[in-house]
This record gives C-alpha cells, structure tokens and sequence, in this order.
C-alpha cells in the first residue's frame, strides 16, 4: 500500500467536516481495497450501494453482478467434494 493510499484511506476522513457528503472518498476507499482483498463481496455490494445512491443504476447493477460472482465462486470452494 503506498503513502497516497494511507492518505485517502486514514487521513482524509478526519479532514471532512460535519454535514459533508463523503460518498466519493468511501468510494475511493472501496476501490483501494478492491487492491488488497478483491474476493471480498462487500466491496462490491457497498460500491454497488454508492452507485444507486448517484442513481447511477447501470453502475450499481455491474457492481451488484461482480458481487454475486464473487460470492458464488466462494460458496463453490465451500462445497465439500462429495465425488471423491
């Protein structure tokens, strides 16, 4: 992780003021750990959130999408090997 991820990861949320629609830093945030942890639905179903927000609801069924996706490809590697 480098020092601008650090930055909009810990720093910038403490400079927001009160009232403050902080909606594209928690994106910023979700797209950073995107990086760190990509099977992770809950980047995915927040960003998701994000977008219907922004009634940008192309943007949020994508996001919705990869976060069925990501799940489905966790619960098949759950699955136990009944075949073998």
């Amino acid at each position: 992780m480098t020092l601008s991820h650090l930055y909009i990861l810990f720093i910038v949320p403490q400079k927001l003021e009160f009232g403050f629609h902080c909606g594209i830093f928690v994106g910023l945030r979700l797209m950073m750990l995107m990086d760190v942890e990509p099977e992770n639905e809950k980047i995915y179903f927040n960003l998701g959130m994000l977008s219907m927000d922004d009634m940008k609801f192309e943007e949020a069924r994508a996001w919705f999408d990869r976060a069925i996706e990501v799940l489905s490809v966790q619960q098949q590697q759950q699955r136990p090997f009944n075949g073998l």
